[in-house]
């Protein structure tokens, strides 16, 4: 069934953005840093290095006093910091990609919950073949947060390095069109639980802190305009472990759509959902919509 989920999504987004693609005379936007690496690879006319560095703040709040429909007073605050960095030597191209992201909102004063938290960091080393659109490439990529998590009933489920993960990919990439990117290859992944007592709620052997496994991978990336001032950046990243039945395979699909209001004020919108049943058999869904501030320290 898993499967089946994953084979439509990648079929219907290559479909969806292909035909738009076309019709627009294949124009792309490279506005992020999750897709520098694609203009460094379809163009020789860039300077060996692209560097792209955003640091942004994202905010709300709602304050009450004697309302007749209710009340309940919260603020909230998000901090961004994307970093990404390509270098493109003959035909050899590498990215490092840096995503960080933390937030937390105080409810009536009183209670601080954890709103976003994410370190993800990405390296990634490719080798153009003779027609560009087809490459072999490395990739080694980290995830984690940076502070505990509680779920609704406030029970201690997660930490930092509780769990980390930690994957090595060879594979092979293909980009058909420039702001498309699809890879497969086979890939090393490990799980490391810095507190052993959520070992087991990982799908870890109880007491234990690490665990590897050996899969195939595979992804669909895009990003794009889909209207003036306003992108799409979208992705589904699979990791099938050999050794499981294959309802075991891992699932992360990523949307985030933002809009600029000016060179320095955004609104965005967040939409991920994870599979993985080590944690629950339950599809995870994240909903984020925000709007704030952010800045280049550089870019170039």
């Amino acid at each position: 069934m898993l499967r089946i989920v994953l084979s439509t999504m990648l079929i219907l987004l290559g479909w969806v953005f292909s035909g738009s693609a076309l019709a627009e005379n294949k124009s792309s936007y490279y506005d992020d840093q999750s897709l520098t690496q694609i203009q460094s690879l379809r163009s020789d006319t860039l300077p060996k290095w692209n560097k792209k560095w955003t640091i942004g703040l994202n905010g709300s709040q709602a304050s009450h006093k004697n309302w007749s429909q209710g009340n309940t007073n919260s603020i909230a605050a998000t901090g961004i910091n994307m970093l990404n960095l390509s270098y493109k030597k003959a035909s050899y191209v590498y990215d490092l990609t840096v995503n960080l992201r933390y937030g937390q909102t105080k409810i009536n004063g009183n209670e601080v919950r954890k709103t976003d938290d994410l370190i993800h960091v990405k390296n990634r080393l490719d080798h153009l073949l003779s027609s560009k659109e087809l490459s072999t490439y490395l990739e080694v990529e980290f995830r984690s947060q940076f502070d505990k998590g509680f779920d609704k009933n406030r029970t201690y489920i997660s930490d930092f390095m509780a769990p980390g993960y930690l994957q090595e990919t060879a594979g092979l990439g293909y980009r058909p069109l420039d702001f498309v990117q699809m890879q497969m290859g086979f890939s090393l992944k490990q799980t490391f639980m810095a507190d052993t007592s959520l070992s087991r709620r990982y799908g870890l052997t109880p007491g234990s802190s690490f665990r590897s496994e050996g899969g195939f991978s595979m992804g669909l990336g895009l990003k794009k305009n889909v209207a003036k001032n306003l992108s799409l950046a979208s992705s589904v990243q699979s990791f099938t472990n050999f050794l499981q039945p294959a309802n075991y395979t891992d699932l992360i699909f990523t949307n985030e759509l933002t809009g600029k209001v000016n060179s320095f004020m955004n609104t965005n919108i967040q939409f991920v959902m994870v599979y993985d049943k080590d944690f629950n058999s339950q599809f995870q869904i994240k909903q984020v919509l925000a709007i704030g501030l952010s800045f280049n320290v550089f870019r170039g």
